[in-house]
Parts: C-alpha cells; structure tokens; sequence
C-alpha cells in the first residue's frame, strides 16, 4: 500500500476513535467526572486563530496551568483543529498529540489509571469545544490565506 494511503486510513481510524470515545468509555460515572474537570479547567488563551498552511485549519493555545508540567520540550500548548476532511500537516498533529498527552497525565494524576484511558476522551472533547466555539461565534469553515 502507498504512504499516503496508509496515512490517510490510519488518520480516519484514528478520527473513528476519537468520535466514539465517550460511547467506549466503561465507567460513565468517572467520565461525568472528567468531562466537569475539564470543562471547567481546559479554557482558550484568546481565540481560535487561523491556522497556518491549510485554509481549513485553526488553532487555539490553550491555558497551561493544569497540565504545564507535563509538556514536552518546545511544546506550547497548542491544538489545530480542521474543519475540512484533509489530514493534518506533521507538526499540528505532533503538537496536537503532545498537548492532548500532557492533558490526559495530569487528568490521570487526578483520577488514577493510565493516561492513554483518557486520551481519546480529551481528543473528543478539545474537538467538541473547539467546534461549539467556532459555531457560537460564527466562524466560517474556511479562513483567508495570507501570502
């Protein structure tokens, strides 16, 4: 099978996970719990901006007071979120992982268990938030390149 192909499949495997996360999630009662926690401490430092490269994506950084201490070397905090079907350049998948890992280590030092139990659970929800936002606030799918 080509690269590309195969990056494409996994990402939609991947995107599969993410949609179904609180329906797999086992213990409903603790993921009640998570989801208040993380409403309540998960908030944007500004807006959603445009994000760079691809006209359908968009970054917001987050406020790292909750999970600062378990962000990688030179990771900021940051996700992309994309409302177009495309898959996402490297480094805004890496950094999107990198955030939503250090998110899910300090929910487990919280809650207990292990940190991938939450992982997909805070994928869904930074996506979920991201989308509520844009659609309260009237953003459009696409933003204006700046060449």
């Amino acid at each position: 099978m080509r690269p590309l192909i195969r990056k494409l499949l996994k990402e939609y495997d991947r995107q599969a996970e993410f949609d179904s996360a609180y329906e797999d999630f086992e213990d409903k009662k603790l993921l009640s719990l998570i989801l208040k926690y993380l409403n309540g401490t998960i908030k944007f430092d500004g807006g959603v901006l445009p994000g760079s490269g691809v006209p359908e994506h968009w970054e917001v950084c987050l406020v790292t007071d909750t999970f600062e201490d378990h962000l990688c070397y030179g990771c900021n905090g940051c996700y992309t979120f994309s409302t177009g079907d495309d898959v996402f350049t490297e480094l805004a998948a890496e950094d999107n992982d990198h955030t939503t890992s250090a998110i899910a280590i300090s929910v487990t030092e919280l809650m207990g268990g292990e940190w991938m139990d939450y992982y997909y659970i805070i994928q869904k929800f930074l996506q979920n938030k991201i989308r509520k936002y844009m659609d309260d606030n009237a953003y459009p799918e696409m933003h204006e390149m700046d060449w």
